[in-house]
């Protein structure tokens, strides 16, 4: 079998976490084409290398018993791990993928023992593009990627873009959608709808593109303006104490709730009892579009959405999702309410949603994108 290093920043045993699952299931679908997979991963004490039966066979601990200084220096221990391990390893890499992480010194020199090596590389540029012109806290992190840029780019082979731009980094690339082991996601077995209710559910960790303040607000003014109907968000997950108080302040806590994070059967049983997901309404670095694993799972469930982004896969005549426009406005849950009337008794719409998910939305789809570039 073939090896594949990949470099993932994630923590293998935090299933709450969104990019771990989509990791995980990166690396399962890889290993479904074939491939031995060894990844990188944080640890409760440290960092580790991980084999295809998912067992440690290289690991080093934090440099610090600081969990808060851990946390911020655990990129680059992670980084120099890899490179460290990849230099005494009697493996060879065909292939290495690697999620982007900012581009700096200790990234430069896992990507030139990696290439040393013999591997072909492929980065993955999942949050492109993310450089901002505004002043903000990662000001100095885009400085130094921004140096560093020239020198990696020769050794990166491809770049799998969520994204149609032809060339990113100055790099050939490859479209690729956020996508999902639907195998892991389990069908809507929706209880308890009732036809004077609307049961949102938001399952994220909030980011500021999200824009739930505008879903927030515009709830509060449906009511204002004499709503009728009982909606309700559930939001699961972690959320800013300013998306919190202004529940508070609007007075929405009979209709909006913050039930923490889950999984398993509790996160199961949150979603049987919704009949709307919710997406992100703010742009990202200025982008209409985005690709979310969330609303994959949204498909694969069969449980149809409000989104803002424009999704790559499907445009806006598709009857299961209803876009609202990247602006400053509040969503407006009138046109929540027509939505869900237009479409809560069709009887094929999960199924529909569904296989819709499984012709677009899977690993294995996106990987033979990627893949088949090294073989023509």
């Amino acid at each position: 079998m073939k090896n594949i290093f990949f470099y993932g920043n994630i923590m293998p045993s935090d299933m709450t976490s969104g990019i771990t699952k989509k990791v995980l299931s990166q690396i399962s679908s890889l290993r479904k084409m074939g491939y031995q997979v060894y990844y990188t991963g944080y640890t409760s004490d440290g960092v580790a290398i991980f084999d295809n039966e998912d067992q440690k066979v290289f690991h080093e601990k934090y440099w610090f018993n600081s969990d808060k200084l851990n946390r911020y220096l655990r990129r680059w221990k992670l980084l120099a791990t890899a490179k460290k391990f990849v230099s005494s390893t009697d493996l060879s890499f065909e292939l290495s993928y690697l999620r982007f992480h900012f581009f700096d010194g200790s990234y430069l020199r896992l990507l030139k023992k990696l290439k040393e090596n013999g591997s072909k590389i492929i980065v993955e540029a999942h949050s492109y593009p993310y450089r901002s012109k505004k002043v903000n806290p990662y000001l100095l992190t885009h400085i130094i990627d921004i140096i560093y840029e020239p020198f990696i780019r020769k050794y990166i082979d491809l770049v799998a873009a969520i994204s149609n731009k032809k060339e990113i980094w100055g790099c050939k690339t490859v479209h690729i959608d956020n996508a999902i082991d639907i195998n892991e996601v389990k069908l809507q077995n929706k209880k308890g709808a009732h036809k004077n209710k609307i049961r949102l559910i938001c399952v994220s960790n909030e980011r500021y593109y999200h824009g739930y303040k505008k879903l927030i607000r515009g709830l509060y003014e449906y009511y204002k303006t004499n709503g009728e109907r009982n909606i309700t968000i559930n939001f699961v997950g972690e959320y800013k104490e300013s998306t919190k108080i202004l529940v508070q302040e609007l007075s929405l806590d009979e209709h909006i709730y913050f039930s923490g994070k889950k999984y398993g059967s509790e996160l199961e049983e949150a979603y049987n009892n919704a009949d709307l997901g919710v997406g992100a309404f703010t742009a990202r670095a200025g982008e209409q579009f985005g690709s979310s694993i969330k609303t994959k799972e949204y498909f694969a469930k069969g449980l149809p959405f409000i989104n803002g982004w424009k999704e790559y896969s499907f445009d806006d005549s598709y009857p299961y999702v209803k876009r609202f426009p990247l602006n400053v406005d509040n969503i407006d849950f009138k046109k929540v309410e027509e939505f869900y009337d237009t479409i809560k008794s069709d009887k094929n719409m999960q199924l529909n949603m569904r296989n819709f998910a499984k012709e677009n939305f899977t690993w294995l789809k996106q990987f033979e994108k990627v893949i088949s570039f090294f073989e023509n």
